[in-house]
């Protein structure tokens, strides 16, 4: 039996299913380059001012998402959706499951429970996370 074809027929759809995610990344960090620049500080005086949340701790979950997801800390904004607006690549990527990892041990170490599958959009994470102010 010639395997031949069926190989090149894996191989034509593991590219094809490459070029389809890289496509997703390429739209969805197209959709945030259209957006207004903004500091870590501006991001912190526009969302989290008025809340009680510190803001060194808002500032380091926010470059942690921006670290794991590949996305520029300057575009992102709170409501940007995980697996819709920022780590859109295929039905998952790696870098959400990382994120999540990220979570879960965070949680663990803080001796909360988080159901990490709630977190949806980048201000659920910060929220989640972000020390109180005392």
């Amino acid at each position: 039996m010639n395997f031949f074809p069926l190989a090149a027929l894996a191989i034509a759809l593991s590219g094809a299913a490459a070029l389809r995610n890289r496509s997703r990344r390429s739209e969805s960090l197209a959709a945030l380059a259209d957006r207004e620049p903004l500091s870590d500080v501006q991001i912190y005086r526009q969302f989290y001012a008025t809340s009680d949340l510190d803001e060194t701790e808002v500032r380091t979950l926010w470059n942690e998402i921006v670290g794991t997801l590949q996305v520029p800390a300057d575009k992102l904004r709170p409501s940007d959706r995980f697996g819709a607006d920022i780590g859109v690549w295929f039905i998952t990527s790696d870098e959400l499951d990382a994120l999540g990892d990220l979570a879960a041990r965070r949680a663990a170490q803080r001796g909360v429970k988080i159901d990490i599958a709630s977190l949806a959009t980048v201000d659920d994470y910060v929220k989640a996370f972000a020390a109180r102010n005392a």
